[in-house]
């Protein structure tokens, strides 16, 4: 084997080139790079984000004064881990925010630090910001005419401003038929951007699932009638009132329950059926329509992917998939169980324990 001999004026030469890359590195990196000892004690620092002020502090002590809670949360649980590299927002001053990476330096196989990275993302947030207010502010445009427009019609197809033909009153209905389906796809894409945004949290109140799932069902009254359905709801436990996000779950309960009726034929029956199953409450919406062959119950919780093609509907595909993301929210699951020409079971588990978290 052939061996390469090294003077020692040549081994410095190398020594000064890495370092000489180094700095090179440091100094013109936009980057926050940050060396510190296991205890997060600051070794080095290019003060290209957090400057001179924090001179002298470890970086926890960085994120304490900073009030960043969540990011003293994933850092404390990523040192217990073996995990080898972390990411999280880390907010500066309230003004400045960044995307930081902080990893695990080892030498010859003993953890002696961590690298901390951090990379300027205020442009971002400020872009994601005025997005985010656009689309609210959008949404809630959208939504008031349309809600006034409904109000409008349901007096006016009560006979509050006078009594209608037959004729008349059905043109009314589809019209309001319409209004209520426009809100509630309205609903359906701001609730998919607050989950693109990790936006959509979810906040536990006891509540009865019962009413719950009864206002759903009432409010999707016009389409069962349109279509000459009855549902039947029926329950295996007493009145549960647990702690769940309602508005969220009223959201997850009428998009699958308005699949249901939608996937069914005239004049079938949608089954609503409420159980216990050990520590969790058991949802289940079964219907009487043509079901969902194997193929397409692969790809059914994908984001752009739905069965409506085939019907060429627009809105249930979003549904479904908001419909998983806010029932995992809740620690919770979703099952289909389906066969072509046979109807579709949709199963939603919610479990019975106190418990808050963020839609990711």
């Amino acid at each position: 084997m052939k061996t390469t001999m090294y003077k020692s004026e040549d081994i410095n030469q190398k020594l000064l080139e890495k370092e000489s890359q180094l700095e090179n590195i440091l100094k013109f990196s936009s980057n926050e790079i940050i060396f510190t000892d296991t205890e997060f004690n600051i070794l080095f620092q290019n003060n290209k984000i957090l400057g001179q002020k924090y001179a002298g502090a470890d970086f926890v002590e960085i994120l304490k004064k900073n009030k960043q809670t969540d990011a003293l949360e994933t850092l404390e649980n990523f040192v217990k881990t073996k995990k080898n590299q972390v990411t999280f927002r880390f907010i500066v001053e309230k003004k400045k925010y960044t995307k930081t990476s902080v990893s695990k330096i080892y030498t010859r196989k003993k953890h002696t630090g961590y690298l901390i990275v951090m990379d300027d993302i205020t442009e971002e947030i400020k872009a994601e910001q005025q997005r985010d207010a656009f689309i609210e502010t959008l949404s809630h445009d959208l939504k008031t005419p349309v809600s006034a427009e409904k109000r409008a019609l349901e007096l006016l197809y009560d006979g509050s401003f006078g009594e209608l033909t037959e004729s008349q009153k059905d043109i009314v209905k589809e019209i309001l038929n319409s209004s209520k389906y426009m809100i509630r796809m309205t609903d359906n894409i701001l609730t998919r951007y607050k989950l693109d945004n990790g936006r959509c949290r979810i906040i536990k109140q006891p509540h009865s699932i019962k009413q719950t799932i009864q206002t759903c069902v009432e409010s999707l009254q016009y389409l069962f009638e349109a279509a000459g359905q009855t549902v039947k709801v029926s329950s295996q436990i007493d009145d549960a009132v647990f702690d769940y996000d309602e508005e969220e779950i009223k959201k997850v309960l009428c998009n699958v329950i308005a699949n249901a009726s939608e996937y069914s034929p005239r004049n079938s029956v949608v089954y609503i059926n409420l159980d216990r199953k050990d520590n969790d409450v058991e949802i289940s919406v079964r219907d009487e329509g043509v079901g969902i062959s194997e193929e397409k119950l692969k790809e059914i919780f994908d984001e752009h992917k739905t069965i409506e093609s085939r019907f060429k509907k627009i809105g249930s595909g979003l549904g479904v998939f908001i419909t998983k993301k806010i029932v995992e929210a809740h620690r919770g699951s979703v099952f289909i169980h389906t066969e072509p020409n046979h109807g579709t079971n949709f199963v939603i588990l919610l479990p019975l324990e106190k418990q808050e978290s963020l839609i990711k």
